[in-house]
């Protein structure tokens, strides 16, 4: 697809605009199934859920530009709609929400299905198995209405099993507090004097990391080699639950490596200030904009 993020999304409407439309007979009718089996339309018919398809698929473009470099919406792949269901998961979101992005995004593939294809290439880059993935993840690892903490024993033990690419993430997320998305991708534009790399958060928000001299020589050297430092996000996730395993931890996801950042970071800070300081302080850094997102990380 080409154009404009507002444009793609734009002809992704087309193709699933149920509005005036039954949905009785369009499910009746249809050949696609939901995540329970169940025979379901393969349009919108709501307006209400018009406008939450059409922002979670800005949304979710938007993202894939960013973290990934895909600017077709069609190329979109199921490890980006898998790294984007984890942000939300990090974030604190409900099961239930993060259930109702999943269900929008099968409409949106949906819709694809329906666009000629430029590339033969771009043909299910994300497929139904990567959603059904998705809500294993939000069952397994998304806030319910008791909150679980998700920060290891542990977790200096699990860097000797990884890759040298995983260990950098690792050590991105474990002391420096960063998203999945954020710690395994790092451009050249991003490396700052003074070991420092720049973080362009969600909204737009940056915030500049100090790292350790040997990790930000090793993110260099990646760049060097590569033209920046990439893991892919199910190989990170694969080498980061291998070493959970072996050091004989529950797994938590890798957003439980930020619970022990908060927490560790939390503790030293109050040390030095207050708890309203400290809190605020420990938001910044795990890149949110809401203090009572930052207080999950808490408990």
């Amino acid at each position: 697809m080409r154009g404009s993020v507002n444009n793609q999304v734009n002809q992704l409407w087309s193709k699933i605009d149920g509005l005036y439309t039954s949905k009785g007979e369009t499910r009746a009718n249809s050949d696609y199934r939901g995540h329970n089996g169940h025979k379901v339309s393969e349009n919108v018919h709501g307006y209400s859920w018009k406008d939450e398809t059409k922002r979670i698929a800005k949304e979710l473009l938007t993202y894939s530009k960013k973290n990934f470099k895909i600017k077709d919406m069609q190329a979109i792949t199921g490890e980006v709609v898998l790294a984007y269901v984890n942000d939300k998961i990090e974030d604190g979101l409900v099961r239930n929400s993060i259930s109702s992005y999943i269900s929008n995004i099968a409409k949106i593939k949906v819709g694809l299905s329906k666009i000629p294809n430029k590339l033969k290439s771009h043909n299910n880059q994300f497929t139904h198995e990567d959603l059904k993935q998705a809500r294993k993840n939000i069952n397994q690892f998304a806030v319910r209405s008791k909150h679980i903490n998700r920060a290891y024993i542990n977790p200096a033990s699990f860097k000797s099993d990884m890759s040298i690419k995983s260990r950098i993430g690792y050590q991105l997320q474990l002391k420096h507090g960063l998203r999945v998305s954020e710690a395994t991708l790092i451009r050249p534009s991003q490396l700052l004097n003074n070991n420092t790399i720049r973080i362009q958060g969600k909204g737009g928000y940056e915030r500049d990391v100090k790292l350790s001299s040997v990790l930000f020589n090793q993110i260099t050297q990646e760049i060097k080699a590569h033209g920046s430092y990439y893991q892919g996000y199910n190989t990170y996730l694969k080498d980061l639950k291998n070493s959970v395993a072996k050091a004989g931890e529950k797994w938590t996801g890798t957003h439980g490596l930020r619970y022990n950042y908060a927490q560790s970071q939390m503790s030293r800070y109050q040390e030095k200030m207050s708890y309203k300081e400290a809190l605020a302080r420990v938001s910044f850094e795990l890149g949110h904009h809401r203090i009572e997102i930052t207080k999950h990380y808490l408990k």
